[in-house]
């Protein structure tokens, strides 16, 4: 029997297999256990020279795992077990390597995960035990930088919301360790509380809705105005948030967090520059008369921007004459 499949998993590898063909044997029902797992191994493996059976190598491994893990979600319960049983040595064997190790660390830290909810508890708390919420490594250009890009993956995942709340958790203790002086973010652009706010606002982006409940946001943006002294998401973000917060003191505290926070002088204060603007500093208003700090802000607010209005459509039809003007001179020239 073990020459008969030895045999067999060898005729598979004569020719050159594509990651693609080993990922439809790893989820194939029909096929037998000991072939899956070999398929398996060979996608994951941090090398598939240190396998100890028979592989082409005329295909890439972990890096296809990391970037097209979609796979992870149609393998089985009992591949799901065999793949989290796999991870930590393969982390382990990961972290030994001089090259592509960092691609496999990665690619490992993507697919936890997508497993998760296909374990038995016990088995998926032990693997989520071996998730990194921040980025393994730093780094840092004009269009992307390193912080917590797990953490928000997570968040933006269709998991089970338990497990975005046990990342939340370890988030919170992560930001009151830096805010206590306690430890340092690795880069000053991964300070843990700015990460977070960022994090949040990117929620409000999705195209598909909220990822997360109403409940946890509203736990979290909470969580968030017991902490810092500036804005707690984009200015931008403002009225959106109001609308998801249905916690009448929790909504106070973001508001004013979110108003007045910060210095007057602060590029990012809140203020009524323009017609939505305009529109939430009327709604805080109204919501919160009795709040006479931050009533008398926005109605000083208000009462400046018909003026702004003015100023800001005179350059905009200064910039639309201009326009108009060069263009014409494109045509008769």
């Amino acid at each position: 029997m073990v020459e008969s499949v030895e045999q067999t998993w060898s005729d598979f590898m004569k020719r050159g297999r594509e990651a693609r063909e080993l990922v439809k044997l790893a989820i194939d029902p029909e096929v037998l256990p000991f072939f899956q797992e070999r398929a398996i191994q060979t996608l994951l493996a941090p090398s598939i020279s240190q396998l100890p059976f028979r592989v082409n190598q005329f295909f890439s491994l972990n890096t296809y795992a990391g970037h097209e893990d979609k796979w992870l979600s149609d393998v089985s319960a009992s591949s799901a077990t065999y793949i989290a049983n796999l991870i930590p040595e393969y982390i382990e064997q990961a972290q030994q390597q001089r090259s592509n190790g960092e691609g496999a660390l990665i690619a490992y830290n993507s697919i936890i995960p997508r497993l998760l909810d296909k374990l038995p508890a016990e088995e998926a708390e032990k693997l989520f035990g071996q998730f990194a919420i921040n980025d393994l490594f730093s780094y840092w250009n004009m269009d992307f930088a390193s912080g917590y890009g797990p953490l928000r993956d997570l968040y933006s995942s269709p998991i089970q919301e338990v497990w975005k709340r046990k990342g939340a958790e370890r988030m919170h203790s992560v930001i009151q360790e830096e805010i206590r002086g306690r430890t340092k973010p690795r880069a000053e652009h991964e300070n843990a509380y700015s990460c977070y706010s960022n994090i949040l606002g990117l929620l409000l982006y999705s195209n598909e809705g909220l990822p997360v409940s109403r409940e946890f946001y509203q736990d979290e943006i909470a969580f968030m105005t017991l902490l810092g002294t500036g804005n707690i998401v984009d200015i931008h973000h403002t009225g959106q948030v109001l609308d998801l917060l249905e916690d009448a003191s929790i909504k106070h505290r973001f508001a004013r967090r979110q108003i007045l926070g910060g210095k007057p002088d602060d590029w990012d204060r809140f203020r009524v520059n323009s017609t939505e603007r305009a529109s939430e500093a009327k709604r805080v208003i109204e919501e919160f008369p009795e709040d006479q700090e931050l009533r008398a802000y926005l109605e000083a607010q208000l009462e400046d921007w018909p003026a702004k209005a003015g100023e800001l459509m005179q350059r905009q039809s200064q910039i639309d004459q201009e326009e108009l003007e060069v263009r014409t001179r494109m045509r008769t020239l």
